[in-house]
């Protein structure tokens, strides 16, 4: 496997027992093997720790990386642990979900086929994925027609301003992505949308249609999959207030990417609000 490119895969936690030993498990059954697996606990308070060690006292390409600081959140933790570790290429992996079987192989060739094309730039790769709930029961066959997401549109800069449409989970991306990547500001919403946003404005971002994950939602997921329905955008119109209120928690993170001024943030995503629900 040495002449083989070395995947680095990130995974922050925070008590997580639940669904841990399925994640990590999915992971071991990948049809690409050479990848090594990083493991950040932001403080846990459960057995997290416990799995953790279990699974590091085995297995030699599955290591936890020591924290200094503990309770800084998904977003910084992911980041931290990126900023510590060096690959030829790299992904985050939440703690409850479970990756199909050939979610690596399959994002790893579509970014090979990319740089052959396009080479010595930020790539990032993305997938759908398949909505299940807590016991991998199916809810919906696409994360992204479920939430109305048109990845063919959200490629530019000015797109991903107003939405992102990478999810973390489901991200491959190369050295040069990581490297405009960092280092990672405090107004920056995500930390798959700083990436993905920074390597669409230099570089470029694929997507790929076919699901890669199961996408577990539960009662204490950071991030959901939303169903956007007509409803929802109806909830949007009557609630306008808080609406612009958290549109405005985006300005600090504009103005630090220099995307442009307000009235382009809601050209776009009227713009976008229109193209998604055509």
């Amino acid at each position: 496997m040495a002449s083989e490119s070395l995947v680095a895969i990130v995974m922050a936690t925070y008590n997580g027992e639940r669904f841990l030993k399925d994640q990590i498990e999915s992971i071991l059954h990948q049809t690409y093997s050479n990848w090594v697996l990083y493991i950040g606990d932001d403080g846990s308070t459960d057995s997290t720790k416990a799995i953790i060690d279990q699974y590091t006292g085995k297995y030699v390409n599955i290591k936890e990386t020591n924290c200094n600081e503990l309770n800084i959140g998904a977003k910084r933790r992911f980041i931290t642990l990126l900023e510590s570790v060096k690959a030829d290429y790299y992904m985050f992996s939440d703690q409850d979900d479970v990756w199909l079987d050939n979610k690596i192989e399959l994002s790893l060739k579509k970014i090979k086929e990319e740089e052959a094309v396009c080479p010595k730039i930020p790539i990032v790769v993305h997938t759908d994925l398949i909505v299940v709930d807590e016991r991998l029961n199916h809810i919906h066959e696409s994360f992204w027609k479920r939430s109305k997401i048109n990845p063919d549109i959200l490629t530019s800069f000015n797109y991903l301003g107003v939405c992102n449409c990478a999810t973390g989970c489901t991200m491959l991306f190369n050295n040069y992505a990581k490297e405009i990547s960092l280092p990672m500001p405090d107004v920056a919403p995500m930390h798959d949308w700083w990436v993905t946003i920074n390597s669409a404005k230099k570089g470029k971002l694929v997507s790929i249609a076919t699901p890669t994950i199961l996408y577990r939602q539960h009662f204490s997921n950071v991030v959901g999959a939303r169903d956007i329905s007509s409803m929802y955008f109806i909830k949007k119109i009557v609630h306008f207030i808080s609406t612009i209120e958290g549109h405005k928690e985006l300005f600090p993170f504009h103005r630090y990417i220099k995307y442009g001024s307000i009235s382009k943030y809601y050209y776009y995503k009227i713009l976008y609000t229109i193209k998604r629900n055509l």
